[in-house]
């Protein structure tokens, strides 16, 4: 495959109108694919949304997007890998993706709008981050059937999971709220 380089891949969007990535499908550590699409909003497109923390900016990865490296947050690269398919491309909405961070302009038009963005999406999905030893076992306890004793035992445990960054984001109870 051919790659650009140049990071001319957000062209302006018009009025009501947003970004949706097609997220190619592939395996765990396959390179991650992607295109991007302008939609209008009201049309009522079929995409779900991810919720997630960008994280460290400065530690990045790149993904292929409209054959162009784009560069992602390994917290994002992380997400995106997890959330794939295996067989079919999943559509989806990533406001570090789908919105040109580079451009104030537009950040202050799709920015009022995530609302409805979130609102519309038929699935959000909340990246907590990657998995650990931890959270397996918090969420191993959450599918059995809780009494006191456990909650208690375990308080430290659900302590961890709500420490993660994910919780003390500004905009997590917009995401959340609006998801159905």
């Amino acid at each position: 495959m051919d790659l650009l380089t140049d990071k001319g891949i957000h062209w302006p969007l018009t009025e009501d109108h947003i970004r949706l990535l097609t997220l190619r499908p592939g395996l765990l550590n396959d390179p991650i694919y992607g295109e991007l699409e302008h939609v209008s909003l009201s049309a009522k497109h079929t995409y779900e949304a991810l919720s997630y923390v960008w994280g460290d900016t400065s530690d990045t990865s790149s993904m292929i997007l409209d054959r162009t490296l784009y560069p992602i947050t390994k917290n994002l690269e992380c997400a995106l890998r997890h959330l794939r398919s295996k067989e079919a491309p999943r559509v989806l909405w990533v406001d570090r993706i789908c919105i040109n961070q580079d451009d104030q302009d537009e950040k202050s038009e799709q920015v009022p709008m995530m609302g409805e963005i979130y609102s519309r999406a038929t699935k959000v999905y909340a990246w907590l981050g990657e998995a650990d030893r931890q959270i397996n076992c918090i969420f191993d306890i959450l599918q059995d059937d809780l009494d006191d004793d456990i909650l208690h035992e375990e308080f430290n445990w659900l302590r961890a999971l709500y420490m993660r960054p994910y919780w003390r984001r500004v905009w997590i109870v917009q995401e959340l709220v609006l998801a159905k």
